[in-house]
């Protein structure tokens, strides 16, 4: 009995000790970015103070930390419902000097023809139509290789079709990349929340309502585990639908085609840069650059989803990240199966209770910083958490028996 008792408190202290390291992370990366924020030239007296050779100096610094060129490369396939949002957003970008590459994946829909009228309308648009798909492997990966193909920017910024992106997105991604150390920055991303009309209406019953708050939870959860490592010089993972990679950095890492398998190829990718070893990975906090994407209408397509991280995490080809995401399960787990055999065994309570303050705590601090509202958000964390820690097992535990996958019609080839 007392071993036991040692063991629960043990692991219970792990998890919150863990889980203020991540937090650690968080406030970190915050704090860099806020640092890259207010970073500016000196003043016009600083200047004439300075001597000749320091103002070349300088000067030659400030050339090769100019602005460099952004290319946005957007995917698609059947998403004549959303891309007219996501058209809107670019257009209302307050730094305009970008190229778009729109790839057309085999849509049926009138995705073509949208993509074509906005091609028009803008200018700097190049259009990639993909005849078919690859005869094995993961299809976006596929469209994303055949993209950046035809992009000419020093920089490449990724974004999905499903996407709105907010006014200074592109300014604000493009000034990371003054720094010439950084070489890959993700931004936020949460699904559009109850209240946040576009298309089908969400608001229909409390199944519906609940499903779509624990969504725009489940990607900020998600994401500030991924900010809070990535702040501890770890990055495993984080959103593809808002991030960004030096062209440079890419090739150093052998191009995006030599990035292994994966059904979660944003993940693969920044754990190629980060093996790399060379560039700096920049997870951004900030509400000027969070994109908000669709939800899932329907539990089964959350749970596909969701299978889907999961066994992109699990079977990932970077032990880091396959470690670091069976440690969150593990947690989980640690949590589930204390609420389990508390009644009979009341000790054994304190691994959920540590499990769900820690967990719960990386939730609210990821909504604050992503502005959620206060009072339909914040107040629902604890029973999100409650709620993922049934959902995740549930999802880890299809995906660890390797169930096929289906991404967008097409049957996605298992990994491991």
């Amino acid at each position: 009995m007392l071993i036991v008792s040692i063991a629960v408190t043990i692991v219970s202290a792990f998890i919150v000790i863990t889980h203020l390291l991540l937090i650690l992370g968080i406030l970190r990366a915050g704090f860099n970015e806020k640092r890259m924020d207010t970073g500016s030239p000196g003043s016009a007296a600083d200047s004439a103070a300075e001597s000749g050779q320091a103002l070349k100096a300088r000067n030659e610094r400030d050339e090769a930390n100019r602005l460099p060129p952004v290319t946005v490369i957007i995917p698609a396939r059947d998403e004549e419902k959303n891309l007219p949002a996501l058209f809107r957003s670019l257009k209302n970008q307050t730094d305009q000097d970008f190229e778009i590459v729109l790839v057309n994946d085999r849509s049926q829909d009138k995705s073509l023809e949208l993509m074509q009228q906005f091609s028009r309308e803008r200018g700097g648009v190049t259009l990639v139509q993909l005849p078919g798909g690859p005869r094995t492997g993961n299809p976006k990966q596929f469209a994303l290789a055949r993209g950046i193909e035809h992009a000419s920017g020093a920089i490449l910024l990724f974004t999905d079709a499903d996407c709105r992106v907010p006014e200074s997105w592109i300014e604000k991604i493009r000034q990371c990349f003054t720094d010439q150390k950084t070489g890959l920055v993700f931004g936020p991303v949460h699904t559009r929340y109850n209240g946040e009309h576009s298309g089908e209406p969400l608001g229909n019953g409390f199944l519906r309502r609940f499903l779509v708050g624990y969504q725009a939870f489940d990607h900020i959860f998600r994401y500030f585990y991924t900010v809070g490592t990535a702040g501890l010089g770890n990055g495993t993972g984080g959103f593809g639908n808002n991030l960004a990679i030096r062209q440079k950095t890419l090739e150093d890492i052998g191009g995006y085609e030599s990035i292994p398998y994966s059904v979660t190829e944003d993940a693969a990718l920044i754990s190629a840069v980060r093996s790399r070893g060379i560039y700096r990975i920049v997870p951004l906090t900030s509400r000027a650059v969070k994109i908000q994407a669709e939800p899932k209408h329907h539990l089964r397509d959350l749970a596909s989803q969701e299978i889907r991280w999961s066994t992109g995490a699990f079977f990932a080809p970077d032990r880091n990240t396959r470690m670091g995401y069976i440690l969150v399960m593990l947690y989980l787990a640690a949590g589930f199966f204390g609420l389990i055999v508390s009644p009979w065994k009341p000790g054994m309570l304190l691994m959920t209770i540590s499990a769900i303050a820690s967990m719960s705590s990386i939730g609210f601090l990821g909504g604050i910083l992503a502005g959620m509202p206060p009072l339909r958000y914040l107040l629902m964390v604890v029973p999100y958490v409650v709620f993922s820690m049934f959902f995740y097992l549930f999802c880890d535990l299809l995906a660890a028996l390797r169930i096929d996958i289906s991404w967008k019609g097409s049957t996605l080839d298992r990994m491991g």
